[in-house]
């Protein structure tokens, strides 16, 4: 195991897939309720939190994870208890709207002195906005079983409230489909998407969730199909006790804040065993959450499964996230947090056993997010995360680095772990292979067992931010060292330093040296040095901290150091106390 503190430091890390360990270089350039509610004058990612009655009930352990789904009724029967949509006035012709019979039905139920299920049969249904609100008899739910398909209404002057259909203030609801039928369509492809996003413009309109549960404990959803949100496909809110399972939700890539399940101030949640492709995150996880478990998920399209943090809200804790497939998506797993944000926590949060298909970026924390790029870029995110596990994340990505981590130079992030992580680059033998990208701050990262084979790493670092309003304190591969000199700027693009040390048959002359050369790989300079160093792990290391010099002295803002021996590499992955004293820079 590898435990070391990254603080404006170089760090050394065995990863992936290649041979490259990393320079950490300066920078000279300091970063500078359900109604509706006014617009913001910056816009959030999530759309506004419907308010939430406090304080929350003591929570509860989780639901476990059934071996099988329940079983919805057989048929439609006239039976006490079952108030059939089609009795209160619905119409199953697709065009008549319907949402004042399903009121009148879910009334009838809700007052239903003994359980009672709504029940929607086969059919086409045209549906308003509709909310079922509770307390109902004896604060007991009634049932919904849905087995025809609904059609929100297209335009969105019809939505007063951001919702399409809402459960507010209920305790033991079951919401049920079937294979084959329980589909609700949220037609936002009509109009919804075609309005400016509101990830881009802030002239953008309310988003309307399709199913928001608020104020909700102790429910099931399983069996339903939810496709084509105007925003929205399910969103948790106050909620607690909450399972989701064999759940499908669907949109096109290209549709806009169109998330799958998105939780926030909510506790005690599993959702499973469900396919979710759309055009945004997959699961979005908000502020507020606590101990909320994401597994058996296939991912894509979309942009993955994500928490985000916004300013002034509430911390997140206890996530875990395993056993995931996501295919395609613009993103893996992300960490994001806001610029100018209040201090607040996010921590213990578990990230394994996940499969990556051809994902742009399969790892990434960025405390830099700001999609409307009208954020206060020159200040730093206070969102301390912490305390992060991410284990076991194989497969492909496509873009320049495997890992990304933009923590805050203000708030860094603390106890990050990886461990068994394996993404190749999609083109062969590409540099790339692996590549982990460090910008900010990052206090306690463990890097364990993350390679295929035991002489090859690869670690890419960007200029940390403010790195020239400090000297600079490293500490790794036992090199000690304290930098006094004037920080210069960076130049502009990659370059790439290839060390290497050799040792004469008798022991008798010692060499390091290395070659830089641009991202073109075209020569720039090298460098040699005679040493007196006689161990080949010393000597490698020796190189490293020479190419790193090199690298702090010419300035340069982006390089990747590359080594390829196998015992320096075993080395770093160990521990460093059998070469506690090898270089001082």
């Amino acid at each position: 195991m590898m435990a070391f503190s990254l603080r404006n430091i170089v760090a050394f890390l065995p990863l992936f897939h290649a041979s490259i360990v990393v320079a950490t270089l300066p920078s000279c350039q300091t970063c500078g309720s359900p109604e509706p509610s006014p617009p913001a004058p910056e816009p959030e990612a999530f759309p506004p939190e419907p308010e939430v009655p406090e304080p929350y009930p003591p929570e509860l352990a989780p639901y476990p994870e059934p071996d099988q789904s329940p079983e919805p009724s057989e048929a439609p029967i006239d039976d006490d208890g079952v108030f059939d949509v089609t009795n209160y006035g619905a119409v199953a012709d697709g065009g008549t709207e319907c949402s004042s019979a399903f009121s009148a039905a879910w009334h009838a139920a809700c007052d239903y002195p003994w359980n009672s299920t709504i029940y929607i049969p086969e059919g086409t249904f045209l549906v308003g906005p509709i909310s079922f609100r509770g307390p109902c008899y004896n604060d007991r739910s009634p049932n919904v079983e849905i087995r025809g398909t609904l059609f929100a209404l297209s335009s969105l002057s019809s939505f007063k409230s951001s919702y399409w259909i809402s459960f507010k203030n209920l305790q033991g609801l079951t919401l049920i489909g079937g294979p084959g039928y329980g589909k609700l369509d949220g037609q936002g492809a009509v109009e919804a998407w075609k309005e400016p996003s509101c990830e881009k413009s802030a002239r953008c309109k309310k988003l309307i969730t399709s199913i928001d549960f608020i104020n909700v404990s102790h429910a099931t959803i399983s069996n339903i199909t939810l496709s084509n949100s105007k925003g929205f496909h399910l969103g948790l809110h106050g909620s607690k006790n909450i399972k989701i399972y064999n759940v499908k939700i669907i949109a096109p890539e290209d549709s806009p804040n169109t998330d799958g399940i998105h939780v926030s101030n909510s506790s005690n949640i599993s959702i499973f065993s469900s396919t979710i492709g759309v055009g945004d995150d997959c699961v979005s996880i908000g502020p507020g959450s606590k101990n909320v478990s994401v597994s058996n998920i296939r991912c894509g399209p979309g942009h993955g499964i994500s928490l985000g943090k916004y300013k002034n809200e509430k911390d997140v804790v206890g996530i875990n996230v395993r056993n995931c497939t996501i295919n395609g998506t613009e993103n893996g797993i992300r960490m994001k947090t806001w610029p100018g944000d209040r201090p607040s926590n996010a921590y213990n949060m578990t990230f394994e056993d996940i499969v990556m298909v051809n994902v742009s970026n399969p790892i990434i924390i960025d405390q830099e997010y700001c999609p409307s790029h009208k954020c206060k870029s020159n200040e730093p995110s206070m969102v301390k995360l912490k305390d992060i596990f991410i284990k076991n994340i194989n497969g492909t990505y496509s873009t320049k680095s495997a890992v990304i981590f933009l923590c805050s130079s203000e708030a860094p992030c603390e106890n990050v772990q990886l461990v068994n992580i394996n993404l190749n680059y999609l083109v062969p033998n590409s540099p790339r292979q692996g590549r982990l990208n460090i910008k900010g701050f990052l206090n306690g990262l463990q890097v364990i067992n993350s390679s295929s084979r035991s002489h090859e790493l690869i670690v890419s670092v960007l200029a940390w931010k403010k790195s020239c309003e400090y000297s600079v304190k490293m500490d790794h591969l036992a090199c000690s060292s304290k930098i006094e000199q004037r920080c210069q700027c960076p130049e502009s693009s990659w370059v790439k330093i290839n060390v290497d040390g050799s040792v004469s048959k008798s022991n008798t002359k010692v060499a390091i040296g290395g070659v830089v050369r641009n991202s073109d790989e075209e020569w720039l300079m090298d460098f040699n040095m005679v040493t007196g160093m006689d161990e080949i792990f010393k000597i490698e290391a020796g190189a490293i901290v020479e190419g790193m010099k090199l690298a702090w002295l010419k300035g340069f803002k982006q390089v990747e150091i590359n080594c390829d021996k196998a015992m320096l590499i075993n080395t770093i992955r160990n521990g460093f106390t059998s070469i506690s004293n090898i270089a001082k820079v």
